[in-house]
């Protein structure tokens, strides 16, 4: 109860830490990546434990049908590492760009759901980054706990799930969660996610294999295809996980590290430090309190990533090597 107190949009508890640190967006989260470091696991055990836990306090943030990533630095090695469990258009999806204005209604109804890489990527990160003494079990722990025993819903919780009512009210499973006996959840009630519970449960004895390999994978394609989705079992089966080397640049002097293409977070951020780089920021003022610097941020990151989105939407992206050079900024 103290720490989901602790969810709130004000001041936040200050820490720190001689043999490592967590922050994550929900205090139960974090307090599970704690447990796990304490156990002798490392940041990577931890990261995925607590993104494991954050699928359950914070399902309007994150899904296991969802995508997954991580970049690691090892500091033994001096190595940084990506790993891309994006999710995978189904094969045979036949969107078009004139379909673009139907997107969110399709977003909605369910024919907009890809092959979920979330799964693969903290497999990934436990057998690739772990330290060995974090299995998928006990990553899984605390995220069962929370489904089957449940956690108190904060404000912010409440309000995410108000906004969602449409959506949520519209299928038998979410109103069994979120609006049980036909009335709202309210902050401070406990909320219970059973079939979450049931299914980590065989995810924790399957893993991959039942994943993407299954049951599960039937069960999920059929419902996504009822709702006119495209989404396969053979799309299932297929999904890979990407090992990739990240991408880097500069800014004053400062080594930047980020994702890879196909993702476009880390080749946004080099593109959009390069532009700031030439920028003289003493001169005009920090962006809190000068509008000019504040502007011209915003300017370089709407131009970036909209160059990005429409560049990999039409299949002609440029490359990264030219995104990120300090001479196209």
């Amino acid at each position: 109860a103290d720490l989901v107190a602790a969810a709130n949009f004000g001041p936040k508890i200050a820490v720190s830490g001689r043999q490592g640190l967590a922050v994550t967006t929900h205090p139960l989260a974090t307090q599970a990546a704690i447990d796990v470091l304490k156990e002798g696991g490392n940041a990577a055990d931890a990261a995925a434990t607590a993104a494991l836990t954050q699928c359950v306090v914070e399902p309007h943030m994150t899904t296991l049908t969802g995508v997954y990533s991580i970049l690691y630095y090892d500091a033994k090695t001096g190595k940084t590492q990506y790993i891309n469990g994006s999710n995978n258009a189904p094969k045979n999806m036949p969107l078009k760009a004139a379909d673009m204005k139907n997107l969110l209604q399709m977003s909605k109804d369910g024919r907009l759901v890809t092959v979920p890489g979330y799964w693969a990527g903290v497999e990934a990160t436990l057998d690739k980054l772990g330290s060995g003494k974090i299995n998928r079990k006990r990553a899984l722990a605390p995220a069962i706990h929370y489904a089957r025993n449940g956690f108190e819903i904060h404000p912010f919780l409440w309000g995410e799930i108000f906004m969602m009512l449409d959506i949520l009210g519209g299928n038998p499973q979410s109103r069994e969660i979120y609006l049980p006996n036909n009335v709202v959840v309210k902050p401070g009630d406990t909320l219970y996610q059973h079939r979450a519970a049931d299914f980590m449960e065989q995810l924790a004895e399957g893993g991959n294999d039942f994943f993407y390999h299954g049951d599960f994978a039937k069960r999920f394609s059929k419902v996504v295809q009822d709702a006119g989705g495209w989404v396969t079992p053979e799309d299932f089966a297929d999904y890979q996980v990407m090992y990739q080397e990240p991408v880097q640049g500069t800014y004053r002097g400062f080594d930047l590290i980020g994702s890879p293409a196909p993702d476009f977070g880390g080749v946004n951020f080099i593109e959009i430090m390069n532009l700031i780089e030439m920028m003289d920021i003493q001169k005009m003022g920090p962006a809190w309190d000068s509008s000019e610097t504040a502007l011209k941020m915003l300017q370089a990151i709407s131009l970036t990533t909209a160059e990005n989105v429409i560049g990999r939407y039409t299949g002609k992206p440029p490359s990264t090597e030219k995104l990120i050079s300090k001479e196209y900024a």
